[in-house]
C-alpha cells in the first residue's frame, strides 16, 4: 500500500501546484489589468510588481497546501487491507467526523426536502386562487 498512498500524496502535491500557478498567473495579469485602471497619483504605484518573494511564497503555500491535504488520504490508503475490495465493501465507522458531517447533511437534506414540499404546496394554493379570479373576472367580462 506504500505506492497507492505516495500516488495519492504525488497527486494531492501535483493539483496544489498547479492550482498554485494559475494563482500566480492570475495574479500576474490581475497586476497589470489593475495597474492599466489605476490612477497614476496612487501612492507607491510604481512598486506594484510580482517579484521573486512574492512567487516564494506562492510555491510554499502551494506545496504546504498539498501537503497537508495529502497527508490523511495517503495515511488512510496505507492502512488499508488489500485483500478488501477498494469499490466500497468496506464500510467506514459512523462514529468518525466524516460519518457526523454526513448524518448532519442528510437532516439537513430532509428538512430542506420538506421545506421545498411546504413552498411548493404554498405555491400551489396561490396558483388555485388565482385562477378562481381570473375565472371571476372572465365571468364579470362577459356579462
Amino acid at each position: 500500500m506504500p505506492r497507492l498512498a505516495g500516488q495519492l500524496l504525488t497527486e494531492s502535491l501535483l493539483l496544489s501546484v498547479i492550482g498554485g500557478g494559475a494563482g500566480v498567473l492570475l495574479a500576474w495579469r490581475g497586476i497589470s489589468v489593475l495597474a492599466s485602471l489605476a490612477p497614476k497619483e496612487l501612492p507607491r504605484f510604481d512598486e506594484i510588481r510580482m517579484d521573486a518573494m512574492v512567487l516564494l511564497f506562492g510555491a510554499g503555500i502551494s506545496l504546504a497546501t498539498g501537503l497537508f491535504f495529502g497527508v490523511l488520504p495517503a495515511w488512510r490508503a496505507s492502512r488499508l487491507d488489500p485483500r478488501i475490495d477498494l469499490n466500497g465493501a468496506m464500510k467506514r465507522p459512523r462514529g468518525d467526523l466524516r460519518g457526523y458531517i454526513d448524518h448532519r447533511f442528510d437532516a439537513l437534506e430532509q428538512i430542506l426536502n420538506a421545506r421545498f414540499a411546504e413552498q411548493k404546496a404554498d405555491l400551489l394554493r396561490v396558483e388555485q386562487v388565482m385562477d378562481a379570479r381570473l375565472r371571476h373576472l372572465e365571468e364579470e367580462r362577459q356579462r
